[in-house]
């Protein structure tokens, strides 16, 4: 079986296909465009049309609109090329190989989208051409050389190592010129032999070729032996579209065992293939584009495949009946919002939508996101590569698009994308799979509460609470000095939280202070895992252990802070009343951090220190930063726009007790600072040099609020740090004022990027 249960369900509850809706690109691209890809940070790169090596980039807009995108033209290839092999890798780089046009016919090159940079492979010693290609489950690219070193023959590119190697033969020898390949669900990659009805399958497992079925009717048409897409269905069968009129349609076994091909209904109106793409949409329907059989005119007509009725259906397209292009020179792609980007080879594109929902047992599922040391994330869940591999077109383009991206939607409808990479699979349709991705939140990203989705092909998960550029702290005992770890980062439920000796660099010991969602209390979420610190097993005894766990809102989950002086914390879980606490008031590694009943000792007494470098942002929405990019003492402190900029960054480092001194990352000496150490209500800050024996006005301690929000308050006096008046202006000097609980006394922490 092949997830039969799940591929079934997707049938079920598929809903019948109805006409979607066109919409014009509102900007057009700086030129004609050809190959389109998804990038995984969301954006799409279009390779302008013709043998060039022009490449443009579409961006979303604040709303995550396409339509209403933004084109910026990108680094040039070395080589110019048309027609041959593509596709997105999986740490997120751009593989290109060939062209049956352009310079480029021999060689391949990577797109680095980080670094935007093109970067030539080292020569595998074939002739491309108009070569066909596939991402493996692994990551390495498998490519059909026209003009292969051994007949017959095939070259594996590997991402990792950025090195060729020879690939299996064909069972029938040959090459795969013209032809169009399909991923099926288990992994193995299905094919119409040029130029007649046999069909073989390639196995990644055994790295080879199996001989498969006879298809039952011809699909390559005998003027110009070319064949049109082939996707993968909902169902779980591959759809083939021929230049013969005809359609096909392959169930596959799961195995090395052929599968069964069965004829499937011809294209409406006699048309054909004559290389053209499809798209799988995310309503279960395939958006096809015919024309004229066994000819590379024009017009392109636009119909939907229905795999529920096993029907066509001709619909409009962009402009009018039918689109005055030939379908050759027509690229589509899956975009994140749901619609098919469609590009006629012109600069003005369109999108479009179909008017039935995504199918709802294909949604992508997460189930964890944990940081990682470096400051990314790894997320996982399960059908993160989706259920095909979304657009398609031939040997002539690939642009698969069966890859997570992450979309980030603030509660004032803000869209940011995160960028994707190192998946952990290729494959499609793996369902009851748990996958990995990696991901990266970009700094232009504010700080804030986000709802955070997967989409794949356009097909979203339900959304999770994801939080970007929050505080991390590291949780320090009074009595030990040690931290609360999640000993040996172990990321499984049920994971304890000991106390271990101080480690900055340590990511087991960096929490995450969240408000809960009424924000009267707090979770600690652990950096490694994802998860927060939880009473074992729900108790409300004295001794009973702290663990990692999955947060679930449960009250044992969340915890008050309550003042204990001078900076330092009771940390008193909500559920029992009791606080936490280290047993025995052991000094040692790895003892035993439980709740007890509350007794002012040192073991139950915590300091919270802020891991990192950070912004401060004002109630004001302005920044926290040096005046003038100054570096000297008496260099005043204000609030200005943000910037990203050293005096716009500050990083705490401990006084003793829960006191902090705030130093500047423009001028790692020297620290916050009340002007002349006054104790007078609306004295000014400023930077100056760090003073081991200050009296306390270069010291701060940290009040958290449950609004997610802090409060600082100077040493020597007690006094809050103050915008004057709640100011929102730029240049205006920080000051020190009673606490009199306005909103200007509290501010926010931004880890910068």
């Amino acid at each position: 079986m092949i997830g039969g249960l799940a591929i079934s369900a997707l049938a079920l509850c598929a809903p019948a296909a109805q006409a979607g809706t066109w919409t014009a690109v509102a900007n057009t691209a700086p030129n004609g465009v050809n190959l389109m890809l998804l990038l995984s940070d969301g954006t799409v790169m279009a390779q302008q049309g013709g043998a060039t090596n022009v490449w443009y980039k579409l961006t979303p807009d604040i709303h995550g609109s396409y339509v209403n995108g933004t084109w910026s033209t990108l680094a040039s290839m070395h080589d110019t090329r048309l027609y041959g092999s593509s596709g997105v890798m999986s740490d997120g780089r751009v593989f290109i190989a060939g062209g049956e046009y352009g310079s480029g016919g021999s060689t391949a090159e990577v797109y680095d989208p980080v670094a935007n940079t093109w970067t030539m492979t080292p020569s595998s010693g074939q002739s491309f051409s108009d070569s066909v290609s596939t991402v493996l489950p692994n990551g390495n690219v498998l490519v059909g050389p026209v003009g292969p070193s051994v007949s017959g023959g095939t070259v594996i590119f590997s991402w990792v190592t950025n090195t060729w190697s020879a690939g299996p033969t064909y069972v029938r020898g040959g090459y795969q010129d013209e032809a169009s390949w399909v991923k099926l669900p288990d992994s193995s990659v299905l094919t119409i032999d040029p130029f007649g009805q046999n069909s073989e399958r390639y196995i990644p497992s055994q790295n080879r070729w199996v001989d498969d079925s006879v298809v039952p009717v011809a699909m390559y048409d005998t003027t110009l032996s070319e064949i049109g897409a082939a996707v993968l269905l909902p169902t779980g069968k591959a759809f083939f579209l021929g230049d013969t009129g005809h359609t096909a349609l392959y169930t596959p076994t799961g195995n090395t065992n052929p599968g069964s091909w069965a004829a499937g209904p011809d294209i409406p109106n006699g048309l054909g293939t004559a290389d053209a793409p499809a798209a799988m949409m995310v309503n279960g329907s395939v958006l096809c584009a015919v024309g004229p059989k066994a000819t590379y005119n024009g017009p392109t007509t636009l119909c939907e495949y229905n795999p529920y009725t096993n029907a066509f259906t001709v619909i409009g397209g962009p402009t009018g009946a039918t689109d005055n292009v030939a379908p050759y020179g027509v690229r589509m792609l899956d975009l994140p919002d749901g619609s098919v980007l469609y590009a006629n080879g012109g600069s003005r594109l369109y999108t479009y939508r179909p008017s039935d929902p995504q199918i709802a047992s294909a949604r992508p599922t997460v189930t964890n996101v944990a940081h990682n040391v470096d400051g990314s994330y790894q997320l996982t869940g399960t059908l993160l590569t989706g259920i095909s591999e979304g657009a398609e077109y031939g040997d002539d383009a690939q642009m698969a698009s069966n890859y997570p991206i992450v979309r980030l939607t603030a509660s004032n409808g803000n869209v940011y994308y995160a960028r994707t990479y190192r998946w952990n699979d290729t494959g499609v349709m793996k369902t009851g799979v748990n996958q990995t991705t990696q991901f990266s939140v970009p700094g232009s990203v504010p700080a804030g509460s986000y709802s955070l989705q997967i989409v794949t092909n356009g097909i979203a998960s339900d959304p999770i609470p994801f939080p970007v550029s929050e505080a991390y702290f590291m949780i320090v005992n009074q009595n030990s000095g040690k931290c609360l770890d999640l000993i040996n980062g172990n990321m499984a439920n049920g994971a304890v939280t000991n106390q271990w000796s101080y480690d900055y660099n340590g990511p087991n010991q960096r929490w995450a202070l969240q408000p809960t969602e009424n924000g009267d209390h707090f979770k600690l979420i652990s950096w490694v895992s994802g998860k927060a610190v939880s009473v074992s097993n729900d108790s409300t005894g004295a001794g009973a252990q702290l663990w990692d766990w999955d947060y679930n809102g449960d009250s044992s989950q969340q915890w008050d802070l309550v003042d204990a002086g001078n900076g330092w914390y009771y940390i008193r879980n909500v559920r029992s009343g009791l606080v936490m606490d280290v047993s025995n008031s052991s000094t040692a590694d790895n003892a035993m951090v439980q709740q007890w009943t509350p007794n002012q000792s040192g073991a139950q007494k915590w300091r919270l220190q802020p891991w990192g470098s950070y912004f401060i942002r004002a109630a004001s929405g302005k920044y926290v930063c040096i005046q003038g990019a100054g570096s000297a003492n008496g260099s005043p402190i204000i609030q200005y726009q943000q910037e990203n900029n050293p005096w716009f960054k500050w990083q705490f480092t401990s006084e003793g007790d829960g006191f902090y001194g705030l130093f500047s990352l423009n001028a790692p000496s020297r620290v916050l600072c009340v002007v002349n150490g006054s104790s007078a209500a609306a004295a000014n800050t400023h930077l100056w040099d760090y003073n081991v024996n200050n009296a306390g006005d270069q010291k701060i301690r940290i009040w958290p609020k449950t609004s997610g929000k802090f409060k600082f308050y100077f040493g020597h006096d007690n006094m809050s740090w103050d915008i004057p008046g709640g100011a929102t202006g730029n240049n205006v000097n920080l000051q020190q004022y009673p606490d009199n609980g306005y909103p200007w006394q509290e501010f926010s922490l931004e880890r910068t990027p």
